[in-house]
């Protein structure tokens, strides 16, 4: 203990000399350990932190699947699910939800709340327990007894001011008085975002219904039992299902998946990604930092020969740079911390929206640990790579070249040169994923939607209450009268609506036949986008009418049921001829065929990097739903019209909440994930560049400091400035060309690891590759000059008398 605190007062007193350094080394790490804590508090909170259910390996999620229909993860009708519960022996408990989102009513007016409609074992099947009063009970989800509501803790704090006395009470929701009987913890977010629960109530309609596939299911296995086996046995009672019922599920089995790798899989690789990146930049900060403490030991050692010559040994001595490097990373490890704060809001508030839902995301004590640790890797890291050439210290050489009047050796450069070849190497992966996330961004941004995002105010989704709105009649009726009111005011264009809008991912996928037209599929069916539409919204949106005709405000319930098709279906189906006039049977309740009247562009449902799918749309006033996005063309800026819809719609239903933004908004928001990595990868890329121009510019600092006698002999002998910036330049590029060769390799094999992300961009861009190696050429250029430049003006009388 005596001997560390006298290497701490060392270490201390060396860093007080050098404040300079000091202050370097220090920011440089701070920087770099903050952002990876930052990073990694996102990763812990959405993908490390153990989910909150219990025992939940255990919970799978259940999904009725037709790969022939196109369908891989798709709903579960509630006939089926009943089924499933009843025969399968893998499973201890079983639940059926549909999200919805519900119209919470106060005084301040009405707010929409994201939650879901559940059998009432949800919350037993995933182990939960209440924070407040009870949860769901058998009963009731039966019509009449499911006037009841599951409030989670971030709504009872937000929206009701944490009142204790909350269970018992009674809220308006979908313009229904609903008695709150508990209340969920907020760690509890399945599967993310939910705010509310009201019980399912399984009507005798749905409970017939086997192609109403629009329900998930959730089940817990029972002890000792693998996916593999639960799935082994869900196919197998899902094939004698379709044996069974051969009218609709035909081509239908089931799938088993992991709610645990589920929730987080798609987030996993990239912010896995981004953490590697985040590493690279904190890795090419120790090399940094490793080559400005090699280039200290160089000038201190004469110190260290003397301390050898006087008995110290080698293990002693390398103890003494272990301590000051660590002692360097953690002052960088609590400025880190200080910075991850800020850098962690930062972060989270440039999130894509949606991406972390309810998950509460900030520093814990695993956050506080990775620090701890990294701090200490890094501290590690940085004292051991200079101390490294002590086994190889000659004293008397040293010595005999301290008393020349040089200040170091080669075998000091020789481990400068090695870590600058590493930072550019690791810059070139950096800017290398960076540059092919940036292309294929900007690729994605120009890629054609299939509309016209230009002038179009999108209003959030309506929702009309079942419990009020109880006949299609009075749903139409609704729409009719706010679109008809909103044509009426000045500036509007046009004014259309559908169910689901392109972009938004929710759109609902059912399967169809051509009546008359055999298909190669097994039951004659496929499946297709299916969106209900009003008339003009095809205009609205600037979606191209291809052939026939678009919608009228003819086509009603008493009129001939007719639909349009995508261009994507008109070719899968029809190929050359024309579609206008033949019939499409959905797999509606109503089971009523609808005449093809007219085809028109397709449009991305999804994203913009999957191709359109095919699709169908079929008039609001003949297959009547009880939500709807109404879109708005505007002249001008389409946002000046929100307040006079929102009073429209307030005057036609009080109780309906609305919102707005601009479809230009939805494309943006269609395309921030890519944007965000891009934009990320991209600073810690320029980061990289930074610290690895700083890293050349000071060992070729170095290098001319150390050859000052040599270049003074060489312009004493004759040499030109042209020849001495030659040489230096040399040296520097020699090192520059090192690392490129090594980043290049190494990059190809590392890009494909963000495959996954790209979109018309191959991992091996030759363009990328290429300009990601100009621009690191060029900033290296820049480094060696300044030092080259220097080099040129050694006056070889001063450089003489001084050696």
């Amino acid at each position: 203990m005596h001997t560390l605190l006298q290497d701490l007062r060392y270490a201390l007193r060396m860093l007080a000399n050098k404040p300079g350094f000091a202050i370097i080394a220090v920011l440089t790490l701070a920087l770099g350990i903050g952002a990876n804590t930052a990073i990694f508090s996102v990763i812990d909170a959405l993908v490390l932190r153990p989910v909150v259910y219990k025992n939940p390996g255990q919970l799978v999620f259940l999904n009725s699947q037709s790969p022939q229909k196109g369908v891989f993860v798709g709903g579960v009708s509630v006939p089926d699910f009943l089924e499933w519960k009843q025969q399968a022996k893998t499973i201890s408990g079983m639940s059926l939800f549909q999200f919805a989102a519900f119209t919470y009513s106060e005084n301040a007016g009405a707010l929409r709340v994201n939650g879901m409609e559940v059998s009432p074992n949800l919350f037993e099947v995933l182990g939960e327990t209440p924070l407040m009063g009870r949860f769901f009970a058998d009963g009731d989800d039966r019509p009449g007894n499911d006037d009841v509501l599951v409030v989670s803790e971030l709504f009872w704090r937000g929206q009701l001011g944490s009142d204790p006395a909350i269970v018992g009470k009674v809220l308006r929701v979908d313009s229904k008085p609903f008695t709150v009987i508990g209340v969920a913890r907020a760690a509890f977010d399945f599967p993310s975002g939910m705010l509310m629960w009201k019980p399912l109530a399984l009507t005798n309609a749905a409970m017939s219904d086997r192609n109403d596939r629009s329900n998930g299911a959730v089940a817990r296995m029972k002890d000792g039992v693998t996916i593999a086996q639960a799935n082994s046995e869900m196919e197998t009672i899902g094939k004698a299902i379709e044996r069974e019922h051969q009218d609709t599920n035909t081509g239908w089995t089931v799938s088993v998946s992991s709610l645990e790798n589920t929730q987080s899989g798609n987030l996993q690789n990239p912010l896995f990604i981004l953490l590697a990146a985040m590493l690279f930049v904190l890795l090419i900060a120790c090399l940094n930092i490793a080559s400005l403490m090699t280039a200290r030991m160089t000038a201190r050692s004469k110190e260290i020969s003397l301390r050898m010559a006087m008995g110290a040994s080698r293990w002693r001595l390398l103890r003494q740079f272990l301590t000051e490097g660590v002692l360097l990373s953690l002052l960088g490890g609590i400025g880190g911390i200080l910075l991850s704060v800020p850098s962690l809001r930062v972060l989270v508030a440039s999130l894509p929206a949606g991406f972390i839902g309810n998950v509460q995301v900030g520093l814990d004590t695993r956050v506080l640990l990775f620090t701890m640790m990294l701090s200490f890797a890094t501290g590690i890291f940085f004292g051991i790579v200079p101390a490294w050439n002590l086994n190889r210290v000659q004293v008397s050489a040293v010595l005999k070249e301290a008393s020349a009047g040089t200040t170091g050796g080669k075998s000091r450069l020789g481990m400068q040169s090695v870590l600058v070849i590493a930072q550019v190497a690791l810059s070139l992966v950096l800017l290398s994923g960076a540059g092919l996330l940036i292309r294929s961004f900007l690729a994605l941004r120009g890629t054609d939607p299939g509309f016209k995002a230009q002038g179009v105010l999108i209003n959030t989704q309506l929702v009309l209450p079942r419990d009020k709105y109880t006949t299609n009649e009075q749903s139409v009726l609704f729409f009719k009268q706010l679109i008809d009111r909103i044509k009426t005011f000045p500036g509007v264009v046009a004014v259309g609506g559908i169910t689901s809008l392109p972009l938004a991912g929710n759109s609902s996928t059912k399967s169809y036949a051509i009546v008359g037209k055999p298909s190669s599929d097994a039951g004659g069916r496929r499946g297709a986008v299916w969106n209900v539409v009003t008339e003009n919204y095809f205009k609205t949106m600037g979606i191209q009418l291809i052939r026939g005709r678009e919608l009228r405000d003819s086509d009603n319930s008493g009129a001939l049921h007719v639909a349009l098709i995508n261009d994507a279906l008109a070719k899968r189906e029809f190929g050359g001829t024309d579609p206008i006039g033949q019939r499409v049977l959905l797999s509606t309740r109503d089971a009523q065929p609808y005449e093809i009247v007219g085809v028109v562009g397709s449009a991305k449902q999804f994203s913009l990097g999957q191709a359109a799918l095919p699709e169908i749309f079929t008039p609001y006033q003949q297959s009547a739903m009880q939500f709807m996005y109404v879109v708005v063309k505007a002249e001008g800026d389409p946002t000046r019209l929100a307040a006079p819809i929102r009073a429209a719609v307030r005057d036609i239903d009080p109780d309906q909440p609305v919102g707005h933004r601009t479809l230009e908004q939805q494309f943006d928001n269609a395309i921030s994930g890519q944007k965000f990595y891009a934009l990320l990868l991209g600073v810690f890329a320029a980061l990289a560049l930074i610290l690895a121009g700083v890293g050349i510019y000071g060992v070729l600092s170095y290098l001319v400091g150390q050859r000052t006698r040599e270049i003074g002999i060489r312009m004493a002998l004759g040499a030109n400035s042209g020849n001495v910036l030659r040489n230096v330049l040399g040296r520097g590029f020699a090192l520059v060309g090192t690392g490129l060769a090594i980043g290049l390799g190494v990059s190809l094999g590392m890009t494909r690891l963000i495959g996954g992300l790209l979109y018309q961009v191959g991992a091996a861009d030759p363009v990328t590759f290429a300009a990601a190696i100009f621009v690191l050429a060029v900033v290296a250029l820049i480094a060696c000059w300044i030092p080259a430049l220097r080099a040129t003006k050694v006056d070889p009388i001063v450089a003489l008398r001084y050696e």
